[in-house]
């Protein structure tokens, strides 16, 4: 059952969240959304008796802003990691996403359960909407030319990867899609789009217009980005170590938008309900700890 939600700092997301559960009549309280769209919301406790009365902790995605500090900037002061982790005990679950190695063996430490949003799948496949849409969006709004017979290169066949390949597709845009992963590619090329191993990625580079990245790790090194054309639009929607070498990009003449967290900016309501029903599942579950 879900109940006794304590939501601690985030975007627009989590003060939707909050806003869903209550209209929902679950007993929620927040934490750091003072400052949120819509009025705010008060922090009616201190964190430590605001702690103290919840069992489901729902923290920020991404969870973090900075190597100490959550990701909260609608709380008028900084929430640190340590500020939390502090408080958690056996008797909490602790909900977040992106979840970093560090975060999760601090959290692990307290006897809390922790579940990364990103990691479950009734979550991350409905997020992959909006962030493809908010994706789509920041192209059109960086670019001189339309998306139809735009020529767009998709690094990554994941979530994201897929629904945003469908939605330039059907925006009339020449979509090649690169992963590393056969099946993968298989599987997007069934869709009418372009593939390409991620080895190839250089000879489609030369010709795309835009890229979008949705894998976090190094993919266009400096050796790859002198087959970039100056002017490319290149998107960065992967975390941390993000794909490319930005001082290669810059001399390469690549046009960088760092874009997370999209859908926090364009869709909030969506992008909070998808996670109240992946938390819901979750909390109905008896096994959610394994």
């Amino acid at each position: 059952m879900l109940d006794d939600v304590l939501v601690i700092g985030g975007d627009a997301r989590s003060a939707y969240l909050y806003r869903v559960m209550k209209r929902k009549r679950i007993r929620a309280a927040a934490f750091g959304l003072d400052l949120a769209e819509g009025g705010g919301i008060p922090s009616r406790k201190p964190l430590k008796k605001a702690m103290e009365s919840a069992r489901v902790v729902v923290a920020p995605t991404p969870l973090m802003s900075g190597p100490t500090d959550i990701n909260a900037p609608r709380s008028p002061r900084p929430i640190k990691l340590g500020e939390v982790t502090a408080l958690l005990n056996g008797g909490h679950v602790f909900f977040a996403g992106g979840i970093g190695e560090d975060a999760a063996r601090r959290i692990a430490a307290t006897g809390a359960a922790a579940l990364d949003l990103l990691k479950l799948d009734r979550f991350a496949i409905a997020n992959a909407i909006p962030t493809a849409e908010g994706a789509v969006y920041v192209a059109i709004d960086s670019m001189p030319i339309t998306l139809s017979r735009c020529r767009a290169l998709v690094l990554g066949a994941g979530r994201v990867g897929t629904a945003l390949a469908r939605l330039l597709y059907a925006f009339g845009a020449k979509v090649t899609v690169a992963d590393r992963n056969a099946i993968d590619r298989e599987r997007v090329g069934g869709m009418g789009v372009d593939t390409a191993e991620l080895s190839g990625v250089p000879r489609t580079l030369r010709r795309a217009d835009v890229v979008f990245n949705t894998v976090p790790s190094m993919i266009l090194d400096e050796k790859a980005l002198a087959s970039a054309r100056r002017g490319t639009l290149y998107v960065e929607l992967a975390s941390r170590p993000f794909g490319l070498d930005q001082e290669a990009a810059r001399a390469a003449g690549l046009r960088v938008v760092f874009a997370p967290g999209l859908p926090g900016r364009f869709a909030p309501l969506s992008s909070a309900e998808y996670m109240y029903e992946a938390i819901r599942e979750v909390m109905e579950c008896r096994d959610y700890r394994d």
